[in-house]
């Protein structure tokens, strides 16, 4: 019964385009994501395969150009919050995940990566208006990062 299940599911996928959509999608996001690393000094580097994507969030440095060529990823970029952060630590990437949320958007935020999931079947429209929450917020996050506003 459970390969019977599979097999189905597969088939779904297969009949309802799930698989091409995630394929085509996915470049979409990923052209986006590299636009954001480009434009925002917080984001250090994107990785992804298909709609499963992650940011991975760098300390701005002091005369750093996002746009520089020069990708940060570890061990290059300081982490916005440490491996193994407390609740407290956390709080630095808060003004993100408030912003995000209060624009009923979902990421996963474990340390500094962000983790971006979106359904198979999401549309073009829908996948590019979360990209432009996220891009929102993490311009936010970095305002309140130079202004002192998150420690």
């Amino acid at each position: 019964i459970c390969v019977a299940t599979a097999l189905e599911a597969l088939r779904v996928y297969e009949d309802e385009g799930v698989v091409a959509n995630s394929a085509a999608l996915g470049e979409i996001l990923m052209r986006r994501l590299r636009q954001m690393r480009d434009r925002r000094p917080v984001v250090g580097d994107v990785r992804g395969k298909g709609l499963l994507a992650v940011i991975e969030l760098c300390e701005p440095r002091a005369g750093d150009l996002p746009h520089d060529g020069v990708y940060r990823s570890a061990p290059t970029c300081a982490p916005l919050v440490p491996w193994n952060a407390t609740a407290h630590d956390m709080q630095r990437v808060a003004p993100f995940v408030r912003y995000v949320e209060e624009h009923n958007l979902y990421v996963h935020v474990r340390w500094n990566f962000l983790l971006i999931a979106p359904p198979l079947n999401i549309s073009q429209i829908d996948l590019e208006h979360g990209l432009d929450i996220i891009e929102k917020g993490l311009e936010i996050l970095e305002v309140a990062l130079s202004t002192g506003g998150v420690s």
